[in-house]
């Protein structure tokens, strides 16, 4: 690890929690960093952004991973979800806050991701990342690739396709340089908002050969997008890794590095992972670019981003 830039907290499960009689919670059932080769799911949370200010986004998204984690360690384990299928990795974070983002510091932020993934998460266990911006997905393709020894298929739920120009590194780019090395051989976005895409992204896709399906689509035709998105995960190769990407700026006034007025609900979020986690092993989930700006909006963002993973970690363990 570069000591001058990045130190990793490893989770030790010493939280506490207000017990009930009769009560167990998953702060007593979870795997600690010592104990994660017992675990299915790898939990790991990324605290920081470079990556949307790079991009011109609002900053904030280093901030709510322990929120989320303490709302996550606070459920109740039983017969729904016992929570020793759950391991906590820890927390990724800059050693000192950057007062200047630079393509730079994202670049070096690629590199410690992929070799902190590398080290410490087994071929077989499925990823949960929480936090920092949508640039983090470079790396997590890239662990993914080099694990499966084989091309990923992306999906991203998203109202920006996050294909810019590969000039530098930002959060807006991660999927066009994936697709660049090679990484990804499919690309799949739903719920791109179609004015708010540029022209050589849009070129960029159709040379990706992306599947798009938009929000405005969706407005039109609402049952279609879901009867898209099954199809769509039931064409893919079996042989193909799967990786689910839910930038958190597709729910309306989320807080987050780029707002929105209109999108997905918070159940259709649920809807999207428990569908797909029903039809397909997804390799790698992850939930970037909550930016909470104050107490409460962290507390609201920990609980909503707590039902996405239940839900995928539920529905992946009895599918």
């Amino acid at each position: 690890m570069n000591k001058d830039l990045f130190e990793f907290h490893p989770f030790k499960n010493d939280s506490s929690v207000i017990q009930r009689a009769g009560e167990v919670h998953l702060n007593q059932r979870v795997h600690d960093f010592n104990s994660l080769d017992k675990a299915q799911f790898i939990i790991l949370g990324i605290s920081e952004d470079v990556g949307p200010r790079m991009n011109q986004g609002r900053p904030g998204a280093h901030l709510g991973f322990n929120d989320f984690l303490n709302k996550l360690l606070s459920v109740q384990s039983n017969s729904f979800l016992h929570g020793d299928e759950i391991g906590v990795l820890g927390e990724l974070r800059f050693c000192n806050y950057p007062e200047e983002a630079s393509s730079e510091l994202v670049e070096a932020l690629d590199e410690e991701v992929f070799l902190l993934l590398q080290k410490h998460v087994l071929n077989h266990q499925q990823l949960i990342v929480i936090g920092g911006g949508h640039n983090n997905a470079l790396p997590l393709l890239r662990f993914q690739q080099f694990r499966s020894k084989r091309p990923v298929s992306a999906i991203n739920i998203d109202p920006h396709a996050d294909f810019r120009s590969t000039e530098m590194r930002h959060s807006g780019n991660p999927f066009s340089f994936a697709f660049q090395e090679e990484v990804i051989n499919r690309y799949a976005i739903f719920g791109l908002h179609e004015s708010y895409n540029n022209t050589a992204i849009l070129d960029g896709l159709k040379k990706a050969s992306a599947r798009i399906w938009t929000y405005e689509r969706y407005l039109d035709q609402p049952q279609e997008i879901w009867d898209n998105f099954v199809s769509y995960i039931k064409e893919l190769p079996k042989d193909s890794p799967v990786t689910l990407d839910i930038d958190l700026d597709s729910i309306p006034f989320f807080p987050v590095s780029a707002h929105t007025p209109s999108g997905f609900t918070i159940d259709q979020i649920r809807q999207f992972i428990r569908t797909i986690s029903k039809l397909r092993r997804i390799e790698i989930l992850h939930l970037p670019e909550g930016a909470p700006g104050n107490k409460n909006e962290a507390q609201w963002a920990g609980k909503a981003l707590t039902y996405f993973v239940l839900d995928f970690i539920k529905t992946q363990v009895h599918k």
